[in-house]
């Protein structure tokens, strides 16, 4: 082996090891993006609630459903959050963004009120197993 060889091997193992590097960061930057868009759909999903007087009953409880039912406007409200969450677990699911700490507990808290369960009950078998199974387990 002469020099040459050694400094096409060496350059082409630097140039590996950049190449590895440089993707590396390409990960890191896509979860990072992908998180911004997830925060950003989740603001803009709860800016609307915090807008719309005519959803802020979903978060409360001991409501009388039979004689005020779930309105439309409230039950796609709910399932659009429930798409989110969905869209987030898959991105957890698939390492593509950073996971908030407590997505699960997250979720469950938003379900535990009398409005979204209901939604919840009546729409699950429409969403993924996986999803259904992380929230039910």
């Amino acid at each position: 082996m002469n020099i040459t060889d050694v400094i096409t091997i060496f350059i082409s193992s630097f140039s590996f090891v950049v190449s590895l590097v440089v993707y590396i960061k390409s990960i890191q930057n896509n979860k990072i993006s992908n998180s911004n868009s997830i925060i950003n759909a989740h603001r803009e999903i709860w800016m609307n609630y915090i807008q719309n007087e005519k959803l802020h009953r979903i978060l409360k409880s001991n409501l009388n459903l039979q004689l005020y039912p779930i309105t439309l406007q409230e039950r796609k409200f709910i399932q659009i959050i429930l798409i989110h969450a969905q869209n987030c677990f898959r991105s957890k699911k698939y390492n593509l963004y950073f996971v908030p700490n407590k997505f699960k507990e997250d979720i469950n808290n938003f379900l535990s009120n009398q409005i979204p369960n209901e939604v919840w009950q009546k729409t699950k078998q429409f969403y993924d197993k996986d999803f259904c199974d992380i929230i039910t387990g």
